[in-house]
């Protein structure tokens, strides 16, 4: 019996040492937009995601000086000093002593520190999202110089039918200021309550978004023979799927690589004049968030007529609405649009000449 209880209680004692350092290989580390990959992947000690000193360090661009012989990690910016020692409780920050929730450790010849605690005392932003296991970090020093862009005019322009048919001012960056109204749009729609979140959500869906989902369906159908998608409808019958196939299929075909992308990208222009409303960034912040949008959009696309009515497409695919039926809310859209395009406001709500 006491050999049984002996077996038992060394085995919970495992069970709880293992519980406290545990490898977290499946969390994902993104900074300023990028995916990091480490040589020895995450850990969670002590309920604290770690991650090797070096990568993030570098990441945010610190100096990193590794002293061995005391075990003394430091991290240099232009404006931010960090110091860690293995073990230690505490850290140095700009010379002010600090606590940890988790000190610093070495892992597999590595050495881990904590990966919020390091990230903030650098000057950047962390958000966790706990169902994806997704930690982003945005240093303040990502955002650069802004280019020669009439940036409130391709704001505006983007923003202008979801504006107006919502009821907000579509001459006024981030179409309103009543910022209850605004957070409840973030939360609801698209899960963001916080600076890190809105920043890590546009970086990741400018090219990530709805429309890789649509140029995936799309491959699927063209891959199919004219006569091979005529009888994968055949099978179909007149359900709702048979609809969206000749959808996906006709939009494909009309435009091409263009694909859906407005729809992407405008959404990822509106989010960052939400941004702006919600004072998660300032004015230059969300014209910077803005940018990558804007450039693909003049890139792909050469009038508002054209981005717009791939915008619309891109809703009508999105809610799977046919079309051709005058009372849904894709046939209220257009109307919207059409009705803004010969409004005689002083200030034109889509400016042509930010098409060069």
């Amino acid at each position: 019996m006491k050999k049984i209880f002996c077996n038992f209680v060394f085995a919970i004692a495992a069970i709880f040492l293992f519980s406290l350092n545990v490898a977290a290989d499946d969390a994902t580390v993104v900074i300023n937009g990028d995916v990091q990959n480490y040589d020895v992947p995450p850990q969670i000690v002590g309920g604290r995601l770690m991650v090797p000193m070096r990568g993030i360090f570098e990441a945010l661009g610190a100096a990193i000086d590794w002293s061995a012989q005391d075990q003394i990690v430091t991290a240099l910016t232009e404006n931010a000093l960090v110091m860690l020692q293995i073990g230690e409780p505490t850290a140095f920050v700009n010379g002010e002593l600090k606590p940890l929730d988790q000190p610093a450790t070495i892992v597999g010849g590595r050495t881990l520190v904590p990966l919020r605690f390091v990230a903030e005392a650098l000057g950047a932003d962390v958000d966790w999202d706990a169902a994806t296991r997704t930690a982003t970090i945005t240093s303040r020093a990502f955002f650069a110089e802004l280019p020669d862009i009439d940036f409130e005019a391709w704001a505006l322009g983007a923003s202008a039918i979801f504006a107006a048919n919502n009821g907000f001012d579509p001459y006024l960056l981030g179409m309103t200021r009543e910022k209850e109204t605004v957070a409840n749009i973030l939360k609801n729609s698209w899960n963001i309550d916080s600076r890190a979140g809105l920043i890590a959500t546009i970086s990741e869906t400018t090219d990530g978004g709805h429309n890789s989902n649509f140029a995936g369906e799309y491959q699927e159908l063209s891959e199919l023979s004219d006569s091979e998608f005529e009888f994968f409808l055949t099978i179909l019958d007149e359900s709702d799927e048979k609809f969206i196939a000749e959808m996906i299929h006709e939009l494909g075909d009309k435009w091409g690589e263009k694909q859906l992308k407005a729809w992407d990208w405008f959404r990822m222009i509106h989010l960052a004049g939400w941004g702006y409303a919600l004072d998660f960034v300032t004015q230059n912040e969300s014209f910077e968030l803005m940018l990558p949008a804007i450039e693909r959009l003049r890139a792909t696309f050469s009038s508002w007529d054209e981005a717009n009515q791939n915008y619309l497409d891109g809703y009508a695919w999105w809610s799977r609405t046919d079309r051709a039926l005058a009372d849904t809310e894709y046939a209220r859209l257009v109307k919207v649009f059409d009705e803004l395009k010969t409004r005689a406001d002083d200030k034109n709500l889509f400016d042509p000449n930010v098409w060069g």
